[in-house]
């Protein structure tokens, strides 16, 4: 977990992104803890979206919760990859609308994801920016 930690926090965004990507292709049940950790929507889009591609070549349905949030509080426009994603995880043909997705998770009660602190976002650290 560590190393998994290391890399999928990693400084380089290029890194992190295809160490996220890589989590979901191993198909563990390891993988979902850390792609979760990252939907945090103060992060930058591109680690948002290796993320959600993570999650969705995983394939695990825990993460429908956590991705409908994301699409109700973050970047608008991730918000066709997430309802991609959904797709995908759930073979639900829902569109974009937010409250039929919640009417779908009420309808068929999909198992609930891991407790998971969300990475903090920190300015100095995730974007290189000094400190005032």
């Amino acid at each position: 977990v560590p190393l998994v930690r290391a890399l999928t926090e990693h400084d380089e965004t290029a890194i992190a992104c295809e160490a996220l990507r890589a989590l979901g292709d191993s198909g563990s049940p390891d993988a979902l803890e850390p792609l979760l950790r990252t939907l945090n929507p103060a992060f930058d889009g591109m680690l948002l979206r290796a993320a959600i591609d993570g999650l969705e070549r995983l394939g695990d349905p825990r993460a429908v919760r956590p991705l409908v949030e994301l699409a109700t509080v973050g970047p608008e426009y991730l918000n066709l990859v997430i309802v991609d994603t959904l797709r995908v995880l759930t073979g639900a043909r829902i569109g974009r609308d937010l409250g039929s997705w919640r009417a779908w998770i009420d309808e068929h009660k999909p198992a609930d994801p891991p407790e998971v602190q969300l990475r903090v976002f920190d300015a100095a650290e995730d974007l290189g920016l000094p400190t005032p």
